[in-house]
């Protein structure tokens, strides 16, 4: 009966690997016949859970290897299963071939290849196999499989109801993934990465025009070689996209990037990510001009963009359907100099300008409107903006009318003046990471009526000893926190003692605590091992 509780304790918790791993082990260390009827009892409770949790043990991965089986409770309840360097010589792989010929390979519905070597001829019998009709996501990440496979994939049969199909990592080229598509049967492919390959716009252009991959809405460019030709070949396109969601992240593109917005995606996207491009405010203006009328979010993370890109970002009609921007990583801020926000950017719910020069006068001048109060999410991480730039924050009465996410973290903040937030202000989520923060100045901010629903709590690298711990750990607005992140503190394993048995904070379901002594802490309580859900690190420095 012990048994069968530690079951439906882990079945009806939170998602998660470390619940998975739990649940299986627990049912091999069952006798056989209660085994059978726990199964049946997981399965109802396991159909909700996220596919890529679901994976087959590596344990029991090396031994399909071998051509061993695996325990039934694992082929009965796993639904995902990832190669990753297990069984480094290719000629172990030629074991894969018994997997096809497994029955409860039907019920696999993910595979994916990590960063291992892989015979052509060996991943075409795999997965060529009827057992295989059920998967719905194939992922290959930078193994060596022959570029010439992703060709021969797209061919099969087996593989004609995947939704998501990845080859990041391959080398492939634009002649490859054209032959890919003139050959391809993925007629219910919805999502495609192609990410750290050498291709160029001409594979952005092609994916657009061709029939086959029509039903296409999500594409991942992300790091390939779109600088080359840059994004010209665009303008020879004519077919009307239907993607939704497009990743040109670390392509080397530079300012002329009017082409992308006079093409057929800027009717089509919802969110689009150009980060880590050499854009500044030329390319910025060229892509502004485009009419992004569906554009719910744009990242423009690390673009060298500065504050005449901003404004200009800013001012496009545009803006105001955009919900969500970040433009964390561009100097938009500068000493001396008045930055407001547009009013097309009042309507954005979600608002990253991390590591953006920002100071305490730029707080005021951006915030001081009376049009913020969709903001939802707010990261102004990484700026020096001190006690003073949080206080001005703080009398920007409209910007936490629905804020619940807000990070300051490395803001060189300390807490010795305390802020008095709006007695409307209620946040749910707070990262002051980073910074030497007063524990009588975080008790008194803590205080507030503002965090009375605090669920998640980020104090990573503040200078927190265990006496501030145990402080925080009394505090009475804490007590419905779900998430804990103390990593790089002064915290030993006495201070510790309380989390570790699992006396404090009853609601808690991820904690980390990584990067403190906790030499002498041994191991979490039963208790507390039962409510963890994710995240959890014990290790002594």
């Amino acid at each position: 009966m012990r048994d069968f509780g530690e079951i439906r304790s882990l079945c009806q918790g939170a998602p998660s690997r470390l619940r998975w791993g739990a649940l299986l082990e627990t049912l091999e260390a069952m006798p056989p016949a209660s085994r059978a009827v726990a199964v049946g009892y997981a399965q109802s409770f396991l159909e909700s859970w996220p596919v890529e949790l679901r994976q087959v043990p590596e344990r029991w991965l090396v031994a399909i290897t071998k051509e061993q089986a695996a325990p039934e409770h694992v082929t009965q309840l796993a639904r995902a299963l990832v190669w990753s360097q297990v069984g480094s010589a290719v000629d172990r792989f030629r074991a894969m071939g018994a997997l096809g010929r497994q029955p409860w390979a039907r019920h696999l519905e993910q595979m994916s290849f990590e960063r291992v070597g892989l015979n052509p001829a060996t991943l075409f019998l795999l997965l060529r196999s009827p057992v295989f009709e059920g998967l719905r996501r194939v992922q290959f990440s930078h193994s060596d499989c022959g570029r010439l496979t992703s060709v021969g994939l797209s061919r099969l049969e087996t593989l004609r109801g995947v939704h998501h199909m990845g080859f990041d990592g391959l080398g492939l080229t634009d002649a490859l993934v054209t032959g890919m598509a003139r050959a391809s049967r993925l007629e219910a492919l919805r999502s495609l990465s192609l990410a750290y390959n050498r291709l160029s716009a001409h594979t952005l252009g092609m994916l657009i025009e061709h029939e086959a991959w029509r039903g296409l809405e999500s594409l991942d460019l992300s790091s390939n070689m779109m600088a080359e030709d840059g994004l010209g070949p665009l303008d020879e396109v004519h077919g009307s996209a239907r993607l939704k969601h497009l990743n040109l992240a670390r392509n080397g593109l530079g300012r002329r990037m009017d082409a992308l917005a006079r093409s057929t995606l800027s009717d089509s996207l919802r969110s689009l990510d150009v980060s880590d491009n050499p854009l500044a405010d030329e390319g910025v203006r060229a892509m502004a001009g485009g009419d992004w009328g569906r554009l719910r979010s744009l990242v423009c993370r690390g673009c060298g963009i500065g504050a005449a890109g901003a404004r200009v970002l800013g001012q496009s009609p545009w803006m105001g359907g955009v919900t969500s921007v970040d433009l964390s990583y561009n100097v938009l801020f500068h000493p001396g100099e008045r930055q407001h926000m547009p009013e097309y950017t009042w309507g954005v719910q979600r608002l990253m300008l991390a590591s953006t020069g920002m100071r305490t006068q730029d707080v005021e001048d951006v915030f001081g409107g009376l049009r913020w109060s969709g903001l939802e999410a707010l990261s102004l991480g990484f700026n020096v903006l001190g006690d003073d730039g949080f206080e001005a924050l703080s009398r920007a009465q409209d910007v936490w009318t629905h804020l619940s996410c807000l990070s300051l973290e490395r803001c060189h903040l300390s807490l010795k003046r305390v802020p008095a937030l709006p007695t409307h202000a209620r946040i749910r989520a707070l990262d002051l990471s980073g910074n030497t923060i007063s524990v009588d100045g975080l008790l008194a901010l803590l205080a507030q009526p503002a965090f009375e629903q605090l669920e998640r709590l980020s104090l990573k690298h503040c200078g927190l000893d265990d006496d501030g711990l145990v402080a925080l750990l009394e505090h009475e607005h804490l007590a419905g926190l779900r998430e804990l992140e103390l990593q790089g503190n002064a915290i030993t394993s006495d201070g510790a003692q309380p989390l570790m048995q699992g006396f404090a904070l009853p609601r808690l379901r991820t904690l980390n605590l990584s990067r403190n002594d906790l030499s002498q802490g041994g191991a979490p309580s039963p208790a507390l091992f039962e409510r963890m859900d994710a995240g959890r690190h014990w290790r002594p420095v």
